[in-house]
């Protein structure tokens, strides 16, 4: 019969296609039909209508994976007519609609149905085409789809006409999807099955038969036979691949590229917004000034467009220039025409007169455009290319996975599409109307009622939800709001403990005037506007201004401008190079002078101006969402509110500011290597502060058991009293997690006394990750946290001052069961951080006294910065993750925490040893410093292998060490002041001291180490460093040149040094830079030198004491003269700079 048969078979088949195009766009139509509104008591913004086209997708999924199944099972004929079958049941149930929940089932059915007939289709098709004429006979699919949707759309235009009290109007359109049901039904008997399928089940003969009813012309017998032999020998190397099921697809190596092909293919297709233009068309020509029947006008020429073009592109081209072309020319065309869409939107509601006419008609013409392009590039080919590259072994299951996940399940996770289109998949309901404001009685703020649809009557106050919010002053400048929808859902801890050390008065009043009713609290006021007379909208939302920048959020590496970014608040163990982060916290940073505070340790997701530009939407599950509204004016003051709410951050004891020295993680060492270590350290003039022991303390499989390993440490507590005996350390430290290994006979005795967390069917929870068969101790069992305790006693008893706290990120949320039955699983995820380290910081505490407990704990939250102190993860050796802790570091630090560090030379790899250097003086201007890393060691003659040259990694680790000793008597009274005012006390970000320069909102590379001195590290390898100065007058710290602000200094730097720039008015305390008392000495009493920089009468330096107490200040006199020396002992003089 040849091509014509051909031709005709798959425009038969391609009926199914129709369904699909006719499926998908008859709902814009009937969405406008006045009386399926009103027989359903909906309108088209109504959650419901997301729900309708949210279920035909959803259907279509299960529908194409489901076919997959057939389609191997049954044939592709079968599975055709199968589709059919249950699209018809569908249309009835739609057109025959008494109810909401019919409708919504009719569309599960036609988009199963459909999810079936769009991946087998153009299988059948593909498959039944000869090679040389494949684009044309499965293009025919897309210009199925094509006529498809202009049925749809001139029916529903017709249907339009009908009276509006008429049901013919939606009725019909949907009953209409029978009839190519029926067609199919009734024809699919007249066509033979796939001659590729007929030999992989057996049948070569009938195979043979059907290749010449579908190709044979009479003169080409020997490419019947040529086709015939391919698909034999073809079948026959497929079958010699074996793997059960599906996973047949992904361990073949070549199937699994052929499948990531075809899907891929698939989720570009969906990324050209094709599918977003045709169900919502009629409302995006609404915004263009395109309404009532007009709007259903230009819908039906917009879906001529589409079949005229592909019709043309099949035909003659698709053959000839082949798949590569047409998609790199869509690409380009479609992003410029979307572009100018974009644009033209953005002019629509402001323009006027002819201009907005002028600017209605370039809209359509550019949607004209990407219907035209879409037609001639990846509309044909992305039904074309995942036939002709998958295998026949898996075609069927490969076609319906591309198929089902990049076509069907390509979903956005965001709740709006675009500006104006709320995103289908989910069902959205807003807040109408402030329906009444209720102050309380004890006048500190007012309740919301705001119902989901506007009230014109006592009726319409049934069935619909309401949304209450809760506005309260809380103290002076911070406001809070909470949105509730059930008030009666239970509540689940746990909470982050605000006010800590108690509320502050609030002097708050509630007033009504002309603009509304307004909450004061101090300088912060909130108006709840009269907005029952007009349509409102309620979105958990905080517009952006133009410029402004957001930053915060805890411990991230990434951008320190959180503008344009997707956050999720939710602990990652992800290192620093990736957008996870450790340390999450629902706090944010605007330089607008304000700060948020999101009150729940749950999951937070965070669209920083991203999924709208202008807005900064924050999503948390549930049914409440608090957060605290915190105005300064200035970024300081905001910090210090917060730290209000959340807690002000803990004192780190004097020697904590040393040199901590790490055995390093993976490496060999026991004690012979620490004794080495240390001992070389002392001989090179380098003292340590505190010495670590890393993970492998503990023997392997047994962590966290509390158990020294004895074939490496046979005798803890006689080494560790050796060590500071000899006076080769001041402090010890050991690594910990929260973690139990079963190999422990810990484990056992933990799991026996309800000590673990366990599963929902009681099973402790246990993975093989980390540790085999690792368990969680479960801090919720006060009986848990006691042992816990204990266990730290027995470790305090050997000699250990400090703890390191580990991990505490990976918590599981999903089929958990927490020993308190209040605790919601999802919020305990990032809130374990919190109880871990309270826990083990107050039992050292409770040991060593108030100030002198020390942790170096890598996971946290809200609040955590009461448990000092804090490092930045596990980062590589590169310049690049240099720039990331530093970026980690001024994150931090805007939610409080006064006290973080990294890994001095980076923790992945052996850093080379002008990173190494580099990474020292960072780390030595950071509040703590330690040098640990993860199969190498850190101590620097091994880094260089003991170089000679003047500037080697020991004369540059001792010489910063001294530098930071004799910062001391400063830096201790920035820390001072940073715990007391809840701000960091190194990388602090340079715009918390310069919040009016808009330069200092984009300065990640740099930081302030407190109020007056500005630092950098060195990125580059030739020693190159570069810095901006604010306004002001700036002087050198290392020549003492004096540099005007507003600029940026570039030069090169010695190993010695780094960009370090001390700000004018500055009285600068410098102690000794050695001393056997190590960094606890008595810096206030033992000489040193006070330096001044371009000073005038009334600046001044706080003077602390290593215990943390004021001990006066110095001040710059009327005469020039410093005030308050003699509060200082010893060999004390006096330098002037500037």
């Amino acid at each position: 019969m040849g091509l014509w048969f051909n031709i005709g078979l798959a425009v038969f088949a391609g009926t199914g296609s129709f369904l699909f195009g006719y499926d998908s766009g008859v709902m814009t139509d009937v969405i406008q039909s006045p009386h399926f509104l009103s027989f359903f008591n909906t309108n088209p913004k109504t959650s419901i209508i997301g729900a309708i086209n949210s279920t035909f997708s959803g259907g279509a999924v299960f529908g194409s994976l489901m076919g997959g199944f057939t389609m191997d099972s049954l044939g592709r004929r079968w599975t055709v007519l199968l589709g059919a079958v249950i699209n018809l049941i569908g249309a009835a149930l739609q057109s025959g609609a008494q109810n909401l929940a019919m409708i919504l089932v009719g569309r599960i059915l036609a988009g199963w149905a459909v999810g079936i007939l769009s991946m087998s289709v153009p299988i059948y098709q593909s498959e039944c085409a000869h090679p040389s004429k494949r684009g044309l006979i499965v293009g025919i699919t897309q210009q199925m789809i094509g006529i498809g949707f202009i049925v749809s759309t001139w029916v529903g235009y017709g249907s339009a006409h009908v009276p509006e009290t008429s049901s013919f109007s939606w009725r019909f359109p949907l009953g209409f999807q029978c009839i190519p049901c029926l067609i199919i039904i009734a024809g699919i008997m007249f066509f033979p099955e796939s001659p590729r399928y007929l030999v992989e089940t057996d049948r070569a003969d009938e195979a043979l038969e059907v290749l010449h009813r579908l190709h044979y012309n009479g003169r080409n017998e020997e490419d019947i036979q040529a086709q015939f032999h391919e698909i034999k020998t073809t079948i026959e190397a497929e079958k010699a691949v074996t793997a059960p099921g599906w996973l047949i697809m992904f361990k073949v190596k070549q199937w699994r590229t052929r499948l990531l092909h075809a899907t891929f293919m698939q989720v570009f297709t969906q990324m050209t917004g094709i599918n977003v233009i045709g169900y919502y068309q009629t409302v995006m020509y609404e915004n263009l000034g395109i309404t009532g029947k007009r709007s259903l006008l230009v819908s039906g020429i917009y879906n001529i467009v589409g079949p005229v073009f592909n019709f043309f592109f099949i035909t003659f081209l698709l053959d000839r220039v082949g798949r590569r072309k047409p998609l790199l020319f869509g690409t380009i065309a479609i992003s410029i025409a979307l572009v100018c869409e974009a644009a033209i939107g953005s002019q629509i509601p402001s323009a006027t007169g002819s201009r907005r006419d002028s600017l209605s008609i370039a809209g359509v013409f550019f949607l004209f455009c990407v219907s035209a392009i879409f037609s001639c590039s990846f509309g044909p080919i992305s039904w074309v290319y995942a036939s002709e590259i998958m295998p026949l072994s898996i075609r069927g299951r490969g076609s319906a996975f591309a198929t089902g996940i990049g076509n069907w399940l390509t979903a956005k996770m965001k709740f709006r599409d675009g500006m104006w289109l709320t995103n289908d998949a989910f069902s959205v309901q807003y807040a109408e109307e402030v329906y009444s404001v209720t102050p309380r009685e004890d006048g500190k703020g007012v309740t919301l009622l705001c119902p989901t649809k506007k009230i014109f009557s006592r009726g319409d106050t049934l069935n619909l939800a309401t949304i209450s919010v809760e506005i309260e002053a809380q103290f002076d400048g911070v406001i809070s709001c909470e949105v509730s929808h059930f008030r009666g859902a239970r509540r689940l801890g746990p909470d982050f403990e605000l006010f800590p050390g108690g509320k502050p008065e609030v002097d708050a009043k509630v007033g009504k005037g002309e603009a509304g009713t307004t909450i004061e609290a101090g300088g912060l006021s909130a108006t709840v506007e009269d907005i029952s007379d007009r349509k409102h909208y309620m979105f958990t939302q905080t517009d952006l201004a133009v410029g402004e920048t957001i930053h915060g959020l805890g411990e991230r590496f990434g951008a320190w401008n959180k503008i344009g970014q997707n956050v999720e608040v939710w602990n990652e163990d992800g290192g620093t190079s990736s957008e996870q982060a450790y340390k999450n916290v629902s706090f944010w940073l605007s330089s607008r002078g304000y700060g948020v505070f999101v009150d729940t340790p749950d999951k937070i997701d965070l669209e920083i101006g991203s999924e709208r530009c202008s807005r900064l939407q924050t999503t948390v599950e549930g049914q409440r969402l608090k957060w605290y509204i915190i105005y300064g004016p200035t970024p300081k003051e905001v910090l210090t509110k917060y730290s209000i709410l959340t807690g002000k951050p803990g004192k780190p004891t004097a020697w904590s500011y040393g040199l901590w020295l790490s055995t390093s993680f993976t490496t060999n060492y026991d004690e012979k290597t620490v004794t080495h270590f240390v001992e070389t350290m002392h001989k090179k003039d380098i003292p340590v502060e505190v010495f670590h022991f890393d993970c492998f303390w503990l023997r392997a499989f047994h962590w966290t058991d509390f158990v020294w390993d004895p074939e490496f440490f046979p005798d803890p507590s006689g080494q560790i009293a050796r060590l500071k005996s000899a006076r080769l350390v001041n402090k010890i430290s050991v690594w910990t997690n929260p973690y139990i290994g079963q190999a422990s006979p810990v484990f056992q005795y933990a799991a026996d006394k309800g000590y673990l967390l366990r599963k929902t069917n009681g099973d402790i929870w246990q993975w093989d990750l980390w540790q085999t068969g690792m368990a969680i101790v479960d801090f919720t069992n006060p009986d848990a946290c006691t042992w816990f305790s204990s266990c730290m006693e027995q470790l305090f008893d050997q000699g250990v001052d400090a703890i390191k706290t580990d991990f505490g990120e990976r918590i599981p949320t999903k089929n958990v069961k927490w020993h308190d039955p209040s605790v919601d699983p999802s919020r305990m995820h990032n809130y374990y951080s919190f109880i871990y380290n309270q826990l083990v910081y107050t039992a050292l505490q409770k040991r060593y006294g108030a100030n002198e407990a020390v942790l170096f704990a890598r996971a946290g939250c809200a609040g955590t910065q009461r448990f000092p102190l804090q490092w930045g993860g596990d980062c590589e050796s590169t310049p690049s993750a240099l720039a990331e802790s530093v970026r980690g570091g001024l994150s931090l630090g805007l939610a409080s925490f006064a006290s973080w560090t990294s890994d001095i030379g980076g923790f992945e790899g052996k850093p080379k040893p002008w990173i190494y250097k580099r990474w020292v003086a960072f780390g030595f201007l950071c509040s703590h410093s330690r040098l640990h890393g993860s199969s190498s060691y850190r101590v620097p003659w091994l880094v260089d292998d003991d170089s000679q040259e003047d500037e080697n990694c020991t004369a540059v680790l001792r010489r910063w060490v001294q530098f930071k000793r004799r910062l001391m008597p400063y830096l201790f009274a920035q820390a001072e002041e940073s715990v007391e005012k809840g701000w960091p006390t190194s990388t602090r970000a340079v715009a918390l001291e310069f919040p009016d320069d808009p330069t200092s909102w984009f300065c990640d590379r740099e930081f302030m180490v407190g109020s007056q001195i500005l630092a950098a590290p060195v990125f580059e390898e030739d020693g190159t460093g570069e810095v901006y100065l604010p306004p002001g007058r700036w002087f050198d710290y290392w020549s003492g040149e004096e540099v005007q602000g507003s600029r940026w200094v570039r030069q090169k730097y010695g190993f010695f040094e780094t960009p370090l720039f001390v700000r004018e008015g500055t009285v600068l305390v410098l102690g000794q830079e050695e001393g056997e008392e190590g960094f606890a000495y008595e810096w206030l009493k033992k000489g040193g030198t006070v330096r001044t920089y371009g000073v005038k009468e009334g600046d001044k330096a706080v003077l602390v004491d290593k215990n943390w107490e004021k001990k006066g200040e110095l001040e710059v006199g009327s005469d020039g003269k410093i005030k308050g020396l003699d509060l200082l002992e010893g060999d004390w003089k006096v330098e002037t700079v500037g």
